[in-house]
């Protein structure tokens, strides 16, 4: 099974999502929380670092884990984690574009790993 981390930036009552590219090979066009995979020998906070970085430009400063859930379709294991807070702008480095919605509109997540993830955050 590919191992990710997926990282719910926060902001107000907000979260960050990304709207994938058309060509990505995995989940093309989807409406997703940001993340990537695992690299060999990589730690959660190693590939957590690493991925905001080249995704979006930016650093956590602090995260807090949430769940590890699978998707068997896929043949994936996602580590979610919250970041709070951060330093550097946002900006897209690997998706069509990212922006915030509101939490409470967590359904507009196209795969059910992502909505289960924040319903385990929040418990909605």
């Amino acid at each position: 099974m590919i191992e990710g981390v997926a990282f719910i930036l926060l902001r107000d009552d907000t979260f960050l999502v990304e709207k994938r590219l058309a060509t990505d090979t995995l989940c093309p066009g989807a409406v997703a929380i940001p993340g990537g995979t695992m690299k060999e020998g990589e730690s959660h906070q190693d590939t957590l670092v690493r991925e905001m970085v080249e995704e979006l430009s930016i650093r956590p400063l602090g995260s807090e884990f949430v769940c590890s859930l699978d998707d068997q379709a896929l043949d994936l294991t996602i580590h979610f984690y919250r970041v709070p807070d951060w330093e550097g702008e946002i900006a897209c480095s690997e998706a069509e574009e990212v922006y915030f919605i509101p939490i409470n509109e967590y359904h507009r997540l196209s795969e059910d790993i992502d909505r289960r993830a924040m319903k385990v955050m929040f418990g909605i």
